[in-house]
């Protein structure tokens, strides 16, 4: 499986040198959860937050992913491309309107495409018996999340909803461009269907519905087996929805709830990991995704 997206699906590249940006990463996902992605122990306790596309791996009986950027890493059952910050559109065209840094890094998906394009010789020497052909024709792909951090940028900078919402054909344009880029690699590698008029005719697409599940949660927390739909599980205590910007999760006067598995929202932007879990479930068995991925 070969992942792409932002701080929704990054397991460790934006700390794999420790950089900065790490501390973000770390802000955003808890101190423990680059040692999960990482080194991978057999046990996995609570803290080490597992992702959406964790459980879609094991859902498919898949390794977890390690981060692409990783020097040494095993590549041989998949790769995760995402980045804390990831943007769909590139950090030359933001700067063009006016847009400059909130982003923790130039990870956008062009990017992380490319990233994808120089692992694909050392994926491919490794796919014998089978041959990259069969290998990559037969491994899932994840694009998203994406988008999001480009109205994080836009609206950050001034610009209002409305302002942002006129962006959004381009932002999804540049998505479908992404996908159709990915394609043509794997068909450049003679992934191809010899009897198929296109790359797209050989491959089978899935719509995940990531906003409708997390409304339900958000709205209606029990009937998915949660209680806390909106407040943050990691925050300083503060207000209704447990966040405060100068005392966010990893900043000191911030902790964790006493009960994560019970909470949907984990640092006012990023879901827990039973909120996961539930998302998870509802890509590979539906109703949240068409068709659903184990259908």
């Amino acid at each position: 499986m070969f992942s792409f997206g932002d701080s929704l699906t990054d397991t460790g590249n934006i700390c794999v040198n420790m950089s900065a940006a790490g501390e973000s990463y770390r802000a955003h996902h808890g101190a423990a959860s680059l040692q999960h992605h990482l080194l991978r122990p057999p046990h996995l306790p609570l803290l080490r937050r597992r992702l959406v596309f964790d459980f879609l791996a094991e859902g498919l009986g898949l390794p977890l992913l390690p981060p692409s950027k990783v020097i040494g890493g095993d590549f041989r059952r998949g790769a995760n491309m995402a980045i804390v910050g990831g943007t769909a559109l590139d950090f030359d065209f933001f700067e063009s309107i006016g847009v400059g840094f909130p982003f923790w890094n130039y990870g956008s998906m062009n990017v992380q495409l490319r990233w994808f394009r120089d692992l694909l010789p050392s994926i491919c020497a490794t796919a014998a018996p089978q041959g990259c052909r069969a290998y990559l024709a037969e491994s899932p792909f994840l694009f998203g999340s994406l988008g999001g951090n480009d109205y994080n940028a836009m609206v950050l900078f001034g610009f209002t909803v409305d302002q942002a919402r006129n962006y959004t054909p381009k932002i999804v344009d540049q998505i479908a461009s992404g996908v159709e880029t990915s394609l043509a690699a794997v068909q450049a590698r003679h992934c191809r269907s010899p009897s198929s008029p296109s790359p797209v005719a050989a491959v089978r697409i899935v719509y995940a519905d990531y906003y409708a599940v997390v409304a339900e949660m958000v709205q209606a927390p029990a009937r998915l087996g949660l209680r806390s739909g909106i407040a943050a599980c990691c925050g300083a205590g503060r207000g209704e929805y447990n966040w405060e910007y100068e005392a966010r999760c990893g900043m000191r006067g911030a902790a964790a709830c006493a009960d994560p598995s019970s909470a949907v929202c984990w640092d006012g932007g990023h879901t827990t990991e039973a909120a996961n879990r539930v998302i998870a479930g509802g890509w590979l068995r539906g109703p949240y995704c068409h068709p659903p991925i184990l259908h």
